[in-house]
């Protein structure tokens, strides 16, 4: 398999924008250090829920909907927690990771 084949071409690829969004991310990260709280699941009863930390810059780097929530006008972007009473832990620490 040479690095002309179609397989390997789109295995180098895949790298080379793994390797972007990485560099992206470390450089997001070291230019800020806030956390956000998210509290997942529970639905609505907060002392059930998952209380997970992630890092605020890269969170919202990596969704809209928290972009939104964390940096615009809504409650969470004073408080730095998001409270996600129906979504279940496991879902958002495998989006987080």
């Amino acid at each position: 398999m040479g690095a002309h084949h179609p397989e390997c071409q789109v295995h180098l690829e895949s790298i080379k924008r793994y390797k972007n969004h990485a560099s992206k991310a470390a450089k997001l990260i070291s230019h800020s250090s806030q956390i956000v709280n998210l509290l997942v699941g529970g639905q609505g009863d907060a002392s059930k829920a998952t209380q997970l930390t992630c890092h605020k810059t890269l969170l919202s780097y990596s969704s809209e909907f928290f972009r939104g929530a964390l940096y615009d006008k809504f409650k969470e972007s004073k408080t730095d927690t998001a409270t996600l009473p129906d979504d279940s832990p496991e879902d958002i620490m495998a989006f987080i990771k």
